[in-house]
């Protein structure tokens, strides 16, 4: 089957899930064809080269255009990102205020990202609806492959074979403050486990 071929493509996203509500989402986004162009690993270590650190900027400026959200734990690795992103509709510009991980009943903790459970009621997808998941991942495609092509023209970054991205991305909708804290070492632990990773 043709890999352009959008209207048999499977869709990654949970079926019936409204991705714009307030909850937690484990994020992986992967450079087109797997290319290495964020850096390398160094005994254990990621070291991120100067598209790397644009990238990582990035990311970390996501809050600045999507007030909504909050970032957990990421890293950018040579060929793809993973990351924790929080979307919490209550919190709009007081981004110094205290979030909890679990759900309602759970004990929380102070100063960890809210995690609530997934929606049992039906709702259609949502695509990329303003404040979506899939409008964050959106935005943050664009952005970077944008800077990307500026450092190609001015900084002699290595060019690209058409995109920066591949098409589409992965997520997990994190249900509990314990897969919160599996998905914090995952991220943590991502670069010393490069060589024996899939998508490495």
């Amino acid at each position: 089957m043709p890999s352009n071929d959008r209207h048999h493509r499977r869709s990654q996203r949970l079926a019936g899930y409204d991705y714009a509500q307030p909850g937690a989402y484990f994020v992986t986004m992967v450079t087109q064809d797997r290319l290495c162009l964020c850096g390398d690993v160094v005994v254990e270590q990621m070291c991120l080269n100067a598209a790397g650190k644009m990238i990582q900027a990035a990311w970390l400026e996501m809050p600045d255009r999507f007030p909504h959200t909050v970032l957990d734990r990421f890293v950018v690795m040579p060929n793809h990102v993973h990351g924790i992103v929080v979307i919490d509709g209550d919190r709009g510009d007081h981004r110094d205020r205290p979030y909890t991980v679990g759900t309602p009943g759970d004990e929380t903790r102070r100063g960890e990202p809210c995690v609530r459970p997934v929606c049992t009621e039906y709702q259609h997808p949502t695509g990329t609806k303003p404040n979506s998941l899939g409008r964050i991942v959106q935005d943050f495609k664009t952005g970077t492959t944008n800077r990307y092509v500026q450092g190609v023209r001015n900084e002699e970054w290595p060019a690209l074979a058409g995109r920066l991205w591949q098409r589409g991305y992965y997520d997990r909708v994190i249900r509990s403050g314990a897969e919160a804290e599996r998905i914090r070492t995952y991220i943590e632990l991502n670069p010393g486990r490069w060589a024996h990773d899939r998508l490495h």
